[in-house]
């Protein structure tokens, strides 16, 4: 039988990993997302060989994870060239154990080669709905100039909640109205000037 329930009392254990990722990636969406909670993995650039992730709750292709709250990731950055730039990136790892299927997510910073221009390097992607073994999500960008980190820029998505949303779409409805109600005054005014100066 190819349907099945996932929400529901089944006569066996049957909710699945695969079911849970591909439900959330249809809600959520299959980047990298970061929710509104915690310190929704914030970073501090400790040295330039040190940057730490804070904690926070993150969804890859639908796959949550999180940092535990009141803790952070150390991330070690290698040691620029002097004289060119690098790109880093810091990037959630997701591991499946072909046998075990076990499945896990970790940090890793992966290295960019030094040269006359930062540019980022290639990794690993893979579809991990569709039995990908391993993957990486980029959530930040480390720039190196010499041995100096110049700059992180984020890769990830922030959403915000539902109440949030909510409440942005109620404003944008009033801001129609409020547009539809000034533009009718407008017009009104402009018949009345027309009338006037034909009259």
């Amino acid at each position: 039988m190819a349907i099945e329930i996932i929400d529901g009392v089944g006569s066996e254990n049957h909710v699945t990993s695969d079911q849970v990722g591909l439900s959330q990636a249809g809600t959520i969406g299959t980047g990298a997302i970061i929710l509104p909670v915690g310190q929704q993995l914030g970073y501090e650039i400790v040295s330039n060989n040190q940057v730490n992730i804070k904690d926070g709750v993150y969804v890859i292709q639908g796959k949550r994870g999180w940092i535990r709250s009141g803790t952070v990731e150390q991330c070690t950055i290698q040691t620029g060239n002097n004289g060119q730039y690098r790109n880093d990136l810091i990037c959630i790892k997701y591991t499946k154990n072909a046998q075990s299927k076990v499945e896990e997510f970790s940090i890793a910073v992966v290295k960019g080669t030094p040269g006359a221009s930062g540019a980022d390097p290639t990794y690993t992607t893979g579809d991990i709905n569709d039995g990908a073994l391993e993957s990486y999500a980029p959530i930040y960008r480390v720039r190196l100039n010499g041995i100096n980190i110049i700059g992180v820029d984020m890769m990830a998505s922030k959403v915000s909640s539902l109440l949030e949303t909510a409440g942005k779409i109620g404003n944008l409805n009033d801001l129609a109205t409020s547009a539809k109600t000034s533009l009718v005054e407008a017009a009104n005014e402009l018949q009345a000037a027309i009338t006037a100066l034909n009259g």
